[in-house]
Parts: structure tokens; sequence; C-alpha cells
């Protein structure tokens, strides 16, 4: 039986999945999918076997461009008129947008907090248009670059973490119920224990009123 290979390169994060299928005749079939330039294409290869396939089947392959979706939605947070939220942060009220249907699906506290304004939102006249055709929330506890990059994480599940920031996003992950960023930042936060306590402590009374600040106490006062 004669094979032949072929190989496509993808992204970090893309996967390619295929399903091979066999027969007794002796012609093999392409997949039609040709190799590309590694510049072009990102750096992680996926090998493709193609061999003799029945003749009422076919080879198929599911791809997934996750890095490609994950930019596009991070890319629409940078577009207000794309956005149908609007959070005022701090108080400067720094306007921080998001997209409706993605915060309810990704945290049931944002779905609650959605559905409680939309009901004020029809009862009472908004004043003012300078959000016009956008659900306003405001919070007040949050430093804007620290719930900037907590929005940004439920659009587009990636963020970027700091010893500075460590905390912050930490109680951000327990008030509005995400658990996989609160263990991602709970594991990071206890490495950091160990030579950066100092700059740890300067986030503590800013989030002190914060539920999730308890066991960060603990933990720092442990260590100090």
């Amino acid at each position: 039986m004669e094979s032949c290979t072929s190989s496509v390169n993808l992204t970090k994060y893309d996967q390619l999945e295929t399903e091979d299928c066999f027969s007794d005749s002796d012609e093999s079939h392409s997949s039609g999918y040709d190799s590309c330039d590694s510049s072009e294409c990102g750096s992680v290869k996926v090998r493709v076997n193609e061999t003799k396939c029945r003749k009422r089947a076919s080879e198929t392959m599911v791809f997934k461009s996750q890095e490609s979706l994950c930019d596009s939605l991070d890319y629409i947070l940078s577009m207000p008129e794309l956005c149908d939220v609007v959070f005022l942060v701090g108080e400067n009220k720094t306007p921080v947008y998001g997209v409706k249907a993605i915060l309810a699906t990704r945290s049931r506290v944002f779905y609650q907090m959605i559905l409680q304004k939309q009901k004020e939102v029809k009862a009472k006249k908004v004043k003012g248009d300078k959000f016009k055709g956008k659900l306003v929330l405001e919070v007040m506890n949050y430093e804007e670059d620290i719930f900037r990059r907590f929005i940004s994480f439920i659009h587009c599940g990636k963020i970027r973490a700091d010893v500075t920031s460590v905390i912050g996003l930490f109680c951000a992950a327990v008030e509005y119920g995400m658990k996989d960023l609160k263990q991602a930042c709970w594991d990071y936060f206890l490495r950091c224990l160990d030579n950066q306590t100092e700059t740890l402590m300067t986030s503590l009374e800013f989030y002190s009123h914060h539920r999730g600040i308890k066991h960060i106490m603990n933990k720092i006062y442990n260590v100090v």
C-alpha cells in the first residue's frame, strides 16, 4: 500500500484533526491541502497522513484557528462602535467596552448585572446620549488597567498578569465567578511570595474591601 505525506504549518493555538479511511483498491487520494511556508503560517507543524480511502468515503479535516479568533475578539474591544456595553471604571469613570452576549455567557454575575440594568433602563429614560445604544455599568472598586485586562480575558480567554496586577485580577475573578482565572492568579501569587512580598503588599490597601482578599492577606502576613 502506498502512502504519501503532506505537512501544513499552523499557528501556536491552531489544531488540525484528520480522519483516514481505507479501501481494497490501489488508488490513493490527496487531501488537496498543500503545505505552505513557515514564515507565512506559523511555527507548529502538523503532519497529515494520507492513505487509500473507500470510494464512498473521503478524508475529513477539522481546523481550529483559536489564536486568530482571540485576536479578532480583542480587536473588537478597541472599537466602541462594535460594543454594546460600557463600564465606567474608577473615580475618573474611564470607559471600558465589552459585548453583552459574551459577558453574559462567560459570567453568571455579569449576566445578572446586565439583565438588572436593562430592566432599569426600560423603566426610566436615561439622560444624555454620550453612550447612546450602549448599556452603561459603573464599576468603582477597580483600577482601570486591571478591569480592562479582566474584561479582555472574558472575551479572549487570555491575559497577561504581573506582580503588580495579580491581586486585583484575583479579586475580579472571585467577584465575577471566573474560577479558571482565580486558580491561575492564586498559583502565580504563591510563586511571587518567595521574593516579591513587598511589591504585593502595595495592592493590599486598594483591594482590602474585596471578598477574595482575605486569603491573600493571610498568606502574605504568614510570610512576613
